[in-house]
């Protein structure tokens, strides 16, 4: 039987698999995702760059239909965090693209946060 939609296996944007805009993905009942990331330190306040790697896919009754189930994707970007701050601007490209899955070619954006 397979999940409903909320609390299946997703994959494909920011927090799963980075280089694709998130608009679409894949999702299924099972999945395996790996993330990996190089950080070179920059020293004082200027913080750090970073590289990434990460790949996943989906699988169970709710993938039976799709062909391919894997996608794979590349980030880099510069992290700089404060007592009171924090921020991360990024850029990445997919690398893998199921053909179910309409993408942009890179994915750019940042986040700020201020901590109280």
């Amino acid at each position: 039987m397979a999940l409903a939609a909320p609390d299946r296996f997703g994959l494909g944007g920011r927090a799963t698999v980075r280089g694709f805009d998130g608009e679409m993905g894949l999702s299924g009942d099972t999945g395996t995702l790996l993330r990996q990331e190089l950080q070179w330190n920059l020293g004082g306040a200027w913080g750090q760059l970073y590289l990434a790697l990460d790949a996943g896919e989906v699988g169970g009754p709710a993938t039976a239909g799709l062909e391919d189930r894997f996608m794979a994707g590349t980030a880099w970007g510069w992290r700089l965090s404060g007592k009171h701050h924090s921020l991360d601007a990024f850029a990445g490209r997919p690398l893998h693209t199921p053909a179910t899955v309409r993408t942009g070619e890179t994915a750019a954006g940042f986040s700020f946060n201020l901590n109280f």
